[in-house]
């Protein structure tokens, strides 16, 4: 999936990244890029700070990409997986998702 930083000069970046990357392979990429040392940047999603040992999906990233393409709120979605509703503190790699997996999208009444 593709995401926006933003610096706070309000310069912008794209960044591939997959929901099940932790933060710090992001902080690697922006040092590659920008030539900031990853001890010296403060991430931020929503107003909460990104923890290297987290990955994107840790923090919902992946339901708001959803909301922003669809414009469904992460209330409303249910991510199912071979008939197993996906849980957001879970990654993809624990439910044995990868690259070409089929991933439904289910409307939460």
């Amino acid at each position: 999936m593709e995401i926006c930083l933003i610096t706070l000069t309000g310069t912008k970046y794209l960044f591939d990244v997959e929901p099940n990357d932790l933060v710090e392979k992001l902080k690697d990429k922006i040092q590659d890029e920008m030539g900031i040392p990853p001890n010296s940047q403060r991430l931020f999603s929503a107003g909460v700070i990104l923890e290297d040992g987290n990955t994107f999906s840790y923090y919902g990233i992946i339901d708001d990409k959803i909301e922003n393409k669809m414009g469904i709120p992460p209330m409303g979605q249910r991510l199912v997986f071979a008939g197993v509703i996906l849980e957001d503190e879970k990654t993809f790699s624990y439910y044995g998702i990868i690259d070409g997996s089929i991933i439904h999208l289910v409307l939460a009444l």
